[in-house]
């Protein structure tokens, strides 16, 4: 049994998608083991899988809920390793996060979150023609704080196998599902930082400036109150910091009976 998988979420992004599976295949660990789930068929992402997959990693593709959600819970179905670790097909795995990271896992309780890297892309379609890399060190972040605002990409968490056995993405949420995650979890097991690279987030955008991947940001508000809702801050003050993070947006009464 291997200790890692790397599971995949992928729609329709081919370059992007070797881009990532290259970052895993780079790892100096050893074997890791790859599921990729595709939300719809496509050819271009087949040819792609065909020459970075092999005979002990899985590519499922599948025509049901768009998404990554969906992908992603059709991923945790298939896991046989001892911990996982999420990639969106639009990032990639820093060179060494895997075996940095080894030392730092103790046990089916722990969790570990990491450092990242964020790439700054200026892109046609989907190639990238200049990046400017700076990297982001959560090293004096309170964990609980993710209570109020999410800072841990799901790509920098190495979660023990058995604890997502149980555990769900919400396919409900139009966005921030990945903090919605983060939640379910942390609700029973312990949160430990390992000060190692993660992941390299990629910003997308085009030559104009204007920032690629902003979907739905009109329902982001909704999307805080229904997390809110359904993880209660466990302590006065994180009440205190949502009901003011809302009131910014005028939304803190739907929080103050919670």
């Amino acid at each position: 049994m291997s200790t890692y998988t790397v599971i995949i979420a992928t729609h329709r992004r081919p370059k992007l998608l070797q881009r990532a599976l290259q970052s895993v295949r780079a790892q100096s660990f050893g074997k890791v083991d790859m599921i990729v789930v595709s939300d719809i068929i496509c050819g271009e992402t087949q040819a792609v899988i065909a020459a970075y997959l092999d005979r002990h990693d899985i590519f499922v593709q599948q025509n049901g809920v768009p998404g990554p959600a969906d992908s992603r819970n059709a991923g945790i179905r298939l896991v046989t390793s001892d911990y996982v670790v999420f990639l969106d097909d639009d990032d990639e795995l820093s060179p060494g996060f895997l075996a940095d990271a080894e030392k730092y896992l103790t046990g089916t309780k722990q969790v570990i979150y990491t450092d990242f890297l964020v790439s700054d892309d200026v892109m046609t379609g989907d190639d990238v023609l200049e990046s400017a890399v700076g990297k982001i060190s959560l090293k004096d972040k309170a964990v609980n704080d993710v209570y109020v605002k999410n800072f841990i990409p799901n790509s920098g968490v190495i979660y023990p196998a058995a604890c997502l056995k149980t555990r769900a993405f919400d396919t409900t949420l139009p966005l921030n599902e990945d903090w919605d995650f983060i939640l379910n979890i942390l609700k029973s097991h312990s949160f430990n930082y390992a000060p190692v690279d993660g992941p390299v987030i990629h910003k997308r955008r085009g030559r104009n400036g204007e920032n690629r991947g902003t979907r739905n940001l009109d329902l982001l508000p909704e999307t805080y109150l229904k997390i809110y809702k359904k993880w209660p801050a466990p302590t006065l003050q994180l009440k205190q910091e949502r009901l003011s993070l809302m009131g910014a947006i005028g939304m803190a009464a739907e929080l103050r009976d919670l």
